[in-house]
Order: structure tokens, then sequence, then C-alpha cells
């Protein structure tokens, strides 16, 4: 059965095969994600993939991903990261706000550890090959995460706005506290317009995307109209705007700046 699908796609996306002599293909948001479905971006590409248990798993550039299904008791819904950047978001649900039980953790795992998400979790993973050795640094940006070593050693939790190295022979779990966590800058150009609504505070239509990020509409209601106020602000602070037909008309020189910043 799919696990999920490519939801969004930044650049060029690639299937890869385990064939032999059988070359990657280009593949299209909307593609379902199988068990087994290994995925791979270029230089200055992304992806995003939405999984049917409610995540989300964002694919750097210069990546590659493998996805495993969940075992027999519904446990571990699973990808692997073979090298690259991977984002995982996995959002509260209402469940478990009830105390009511929820499939097993989502885990991510790579040549340099294993990291285990619950719902309400996010984290950014890295892997980078040097040489014969793996190495890796794992950002919980909220809910924290456990982390397992290559050898499966528990090596503890990482709480929310900490980091921590990994390294295939890591005996211990060292986190440092990460005064003001982000996602990568690429990110943004894999963000959905449900997701915008909400940071914006209207209906969002993505219009395209773009490698330096995104272009929408925005449309405000009018019960929204003084969190537009609030939120744009005009540049210089003396320029008038004209309005017609809902749309803004900017004179040369002014410009429009968003005062909420992408979390």
């Amino acid at each position: 059965d799919p696990l999920g699908a490519l939801k969004a796609a930044a650049g060029r996306v690639e299937q890869l095969y385990q064939r032999a002599g059988e070359p990657p293909t280009p593949v299209q948001e909307g593609r379902a994600v199988l068990p087994g479905d290994s995925f791979a971006t270029r230089d200055k590409s992304a992806a995003r993939f939405d999984l049917y248990d409610g995540s989300a798993l964002f694919l750097g550039p210069e990546s590659r991903v493998t996805f495993r299904a969940a075992d027999a008791a519904g446990a571990n819904l699973a990808g692997v990261l073979e090298e690259g950047g991977v984002g995982v978001w996995r959002p509260e649900r209402e469940a478990a706000r009830e105390g009511a039980p929820l499939p097993g953790r989502c885990e991510v795992r790579s040549e340099a550890g294993t990291v285990l998400l619950d719902y309400g979790a996010h984290v950014h993973l890295t892997v980078r090959r040097n040489g014969k050795d793996w190495a890796g640094e794992v950002l919980a940006l909220a809910g924290g995460a456990e982390v397992v070593s290559r050898a499966g050693k528990a090596l503890g939790i990482l709480p929310p706005r900490h980091a921590a190295s990994l390294a295939a022979g890591a005996a211990a779990l060292l986190a440092r506290p990460v005064e003001k966590p982000a996602v990568p800058a690429w990110r943004l150009e894999l963000v959905s317009e449900l997701e915008l609504a909400a940071i914006l505070g209207g209906k969002a239509r993505l219009i395209a995307r773009h490698p330096a990020g995104v272009e929408m509409e925005i449309a405000y209601q009018a019960q929204q109209r003084k969190r537009a106020r609030r939120d744009w602000a005009v540049e210089p602070v003396t320029a008038l705007l004209g309005d017609k037909g809902g749309a803004l008309h900017l004179p040369p020189g002014v410009r429009l700046q968003h005062h909420i910043p992408f979390p």
C-alpha cells in the first residue's frame, strides 16, 4: 500500500532503482510513495513527501532517501537517509491529547545513527560521508527525539531547541542548546497553501515555486483587514498605496515588507 505522495518538488527530483543499468527517472508532484521507493534531489533541488500517518518529510538538496513500511505491529514507519539532509515534522494529533493509542513512532535511519519521533516532534537531520566514516547532525525544533547509535544503542532523548552531532561509533548523546533553531532556507520552497494561510492570516494560492522562494497570491477577507494592515508595512512609510479591484499598486521605489518571520 502507498505510504504517502510527493507533495511538492522544487527543481529536479528523481526516483532511483536498484536494478543494474536502470537510470534514475524524474518524478512529478502527486507521485505515490511505495515501500522500498528511493528518491534523490540534485543541486538546489528539494522535495516534500506527505505521508498518510500525518507526517511530512522534507528532502534537501543533493540528498537521497528510501522509504520503508511499518512493521506487522504498525510501529516505526521508517525512512532511510542515505545521504544529505532531511526534515521530519509530525504534527500534534487530537487523539494524542485525549490519551488514545496511536501508531508507532516515525523512524529515520542513517549510517550515522537513528532518530525516533513521536507526534508533536519536528527534527532536521543531516548525514555526510567523510572517507570511510559517516557523521551527521540532528536538530530538534519541537517535541524532542530519541537518538540511537548505528549499533542500536540508545543514546538518549534530544530535547526541543537542542542539537547534537552523530557518528557511527557514538557512545553518548552530547546535546547543546540552540538559541534560535530554524529550518533551512530551502524549506520555504516546499511550504503548502494551508501553511501559508496559517502564517499569513489570509487565503493563499501558490502560483509557482522558484529556487529563491515561492510566488503566491494572498486574499484577506473583511474580518482579516486589521491583520493585513498589521502584517504588511509600506517602505518608505510616507508612500501611499492605490487600491483598485482589490490589488495593491505600488508607485516607483515603493515595496512591501512582511513582518511575520517564516518559522
